[in-house]
């Protein structure tokens, strides 16, 4: 059997350090950072609203996206 992905999701406490070791340690690229705020963001993962920091990365610019890392803060879980 062979195992396989095309993407994965990490939630992390701190998007910045978890930027710093995908990125700078892994040499992936970001390709897109956006941050969600009230209850549609909570919403998305059945939470009360919150504020969420999203980070997708690639091997490159051009290559489909293989990581995505979230943040949620502002909220109690």
């Amino acid at each position: 059997m062979k195992l396989q992905f095309e993407r994965f999701t990490v939630f992390c406490r701190d998007l910045d350090a978890s930027l710093a070791f995908y990125r700078d340690a892994l040499g992936l690229v970001v390709v897109e950072e956006k941050t969600l705020e009230g209850a549609m963001a909570g919403g998305l993962l059945q939470l009360p609203a919150c504020r969420m920091r999203i980070a997708l990365l690639a091997a490159d610019a051009d290559a489909p996206v293989i990581v995505g890392l979230f943040e949620i803060s502002q909220t109690t879980v």
